[in-house]
Parts: C-alpha cells; sequence; structure tokens
C-alpha cells in the first residue's frame, strides 16, 4: 500500500512546489478585480528554505497540523523575548531608586547593549516565523482546495481497514485531488 505523507517538508515540496530550496507562491487575489493582480503588491512571493532555517529543520517532519502549533509556539517565544528587552531597557524600576546615578547608568547601559546585540536575532527569527506563517497558510488553502485532508483520511482508513468503498469511489471519481 502507498500512501501520502503528511508532514510539513513533503507537503511543502509536493503541494507548493520546493524546487531548489524555493518555493515561490502566486498572490491571493481571489475576490479581487482582474487588473488587482498586476498590482505590485500582488506579486509571487518566493521564500528560501535550507538547514539553516531553524523552523525548516524543527518542524519540518512534523505532521502538518502540528505546524501551527508550533509557529504560535515560536511566536510566544519570541514576544517573549521581546517583552524582556522592553521591561530592561524601560529605565529606572522600584529598587533602582536606591542605587546611586553612576550604578544606575551602568546597568542601563548593560540593558541596551544587551537589547541592541540581540535585535538582529530576533528580528531573523521573526522574518522566518513570518516566512513559515506564509507558507502553512498557503499550504492549508491548497489542502483544503484540493481536499488533499479527505484523501489523506481515506488513506488512514483504508490502513485500519474502516474504509467506506462507496466514499473510496466518490473521491476517485470527485473533481478535487485532480490538480
Amino acid at each position: 500500500m502507498l500512501q501520502h505523507c503528511w508532514s510539513y517538508k513533503p507537503l511543502v515540496q509536493d503541494v507548493l512546489g520546493l524546487k531548489l530550496n524555493r518555493v515561490t507562491l502566486a498572490p491571493d487575489t481571489a475576490g479581487l478585480p482582474p487588473a488587482a493582480s498586476l498590482m505590485p503588491q500582488h506579486q509571487k512571493k518566493s521564500y528560501d528554505v535550507d538547514d539553516k532555517d531553524f523552523f525548516w529543520e524543527a518542524a519540518g517532519a512534523l505532521p502538518f497540523p502540528k505546524v501551527a502549533e508550533e509557529v504560535e509556539s515560536q511566536l510566544q517565544k519570541y514576544k517573549a523575548a521581546v517583552d524582556e528587552i522592553n521591561s530592561k531597557t524601560a529605565g529606572a524600576e522600584g529598587d533602582d531608586a536606591l542605587l546611586d546615578h553612576e550604578e544606575l547608568l551602568r546597568r542601563n547601559t548593560q540593558n541596551l547593549m544587551s537589547a541592541v546585540s540581540s535585535l538582529p536575532e530576533l528580528q531573523e527569527k521573526k522574518k522566518v516565523l513570518d516566512k513559515h506563517t506564509n507558507l502553512a497558510t498557503s499550504l492549508l488553502g491548497a489542502i483544503k482546495a484540493r481536499g488533499l485532508d479527505g484523501l489523506y483520511n481515506l488513506e488512514e482508513d483504508l490502513l485500519t481497514g474502516k474504509a467506506d468503498t462507496a466514499g473510496l469511489m466518490r473521491l476517485l471519481q470527485g473533481a478535487k485531488g485532480t490538480t
């Protein structure tokens, strides 16, 4: 028995067309007038994914439904890191009032230097998370449009012996999943 893979990396490759570590997404112009697709904001977007991409490596083998959870988890970690930086650089707090001016200046300087040094890493992390949010959203739209979730569920039922023969024939004879 042959079964389609339901994990993130293979789905991106099969459904979105990963080629040479690059995925190019068509613009979402559904419901817009035909001329809207010619506007600059509706151009194709390309994303590079490779082994240097922390999310691609961490979530690539996860089943697709778990990818959204992982994106959310990583976004929460990112927001916590940003909040920590903001709290450190916010200025004098309760116990800081007891410190002399030079010690307060030294602490604030250290906090600012720490924040400045961690900003590029946080910005890169945010770009990667935004990229995978866009990829996962496009992938979900393609899965729903082509009925791939129903196909996967049917394949699972076939493996466990719970398949509905009439449902199998309807799926095979239907138009979904053919493109």
